[in-house]
């Protein structure tokens, strides 16, 4: 059975670029996936035109959490950049439930929607649907990554080990265009 998400997922970079990075990441999780989000936001800087990184919002089970609740909202509304930086700030942590309102709020966001898909959970679907998605490409943890479908199991602690995968990428990506795919 194949999964796909019934919504387009948050991007940072070009579209078509040759190096896609997915990110799997619980916002909810404390730091580790504000930390991961910073030093890709920084990569995406470098090299704005060749790595295009998807957000794939995921926990640790099927279900959803406030977190991922009010970050797809953000992305509905077409904030989730602004929501995440307003979201992990300076402490690079995740914030309490009840702040995910006022968080919005400030990242532009309407609070009276975020305050509603927390409620209702509407976004669950896209959250399920990654579940499978990391599932099926075999992402054990969070948060997690594929660089051109390539999995990468261990959780990045520097600019520097991330521009060492991004060139990996973008190697393969040029060796497999010149051999015209």
């Amino acid at each position: 059975v194949v999964h796909s998400p019934p919504d387009q997922v948050p991007q940072l970079g070009a579209r078509n670029a040759p190096v896609t990075i997915e990110f799997f990441c619980d916002l909810g999780d404390g730091s580790s996936s504000g930390m991961v989000h910073a030093l890709l936001v920084k990569l995406v800087e470098r090299h704005p035109r060749r790595l295009r990184v998807l957000y794939r919002l995921v926990t640790s089970g099927e279900q959803s959490n406030a977190h991922l609740e009010a970050g797809l909202e953000a992305f509905t509304e077409g904030r989730f950049r602004e929501f995440l930086d307003a979201m992990y700030g300076e402490s690079m942590r995740s914030p309490r439930v009840a702040d995910l309102p006022e968080v919005a709020a400030k990242a532009g966001v309407d609070r009276a929607r975020v305050e509603q898909a927390l409620e209702d959970g509407r976004h669950a679907a896209a959250v399920v649907a990654n579940h499978f998605y990391r599932k099926r490409r075999r992402v054990r943890r969070t948060p997690g990554l594929l660089v051109n479908g390539v999995l990468y199991d261990r959780r990045p602690r520097n600019l520097d080990e991330l521009e060492a995968l991004y060139d990996e990428g973008y190697g393969r990506a040029m060796a497999l265009r010149d051999q015209g795919v």
